[in-house]
């Protein structure tokens, strides 16, 4: 129990002990870092933010689902060659 005081006042306060869990994930393997490679490898990099969103708890609610999406459109484009920084 923690005392805090508000305006003069004691008051106690709870210390919730709350335990994240992580899942650790695996990486899928990367492209060989050699010239010729950097499509692949941002789309590999692109792959796996997206599996990671998907993996995440929260990956059923609209604004993950939507980010998700948003994030498969970019990996197209990437991978079309259509969107190039």
């Amino acid at each position: 129990m923690k005392k805090a005081t508000l305006g003069g006042v004691t008051h106690r306060k709870r210390l919730s002990n709350q335990k994240v869990v992580y899942k650790s994930l695996r990486l899928n393997p990367c492209p060989l870092f050699i010239k010729g490679n950097e499509k692949k490898i941002e789309v590999w990099v692109w792959d796996e933010r997206i599996r990671t969103a998907e993996n995440n708890f929260f990956s059923f609610t609209p604004s993950f689902q939507i980010a998700i999406e948003a994030m498969t459109n970019t990996r197209n484009l990437i991978e079309a060659g259509a969107f190039r920084k």
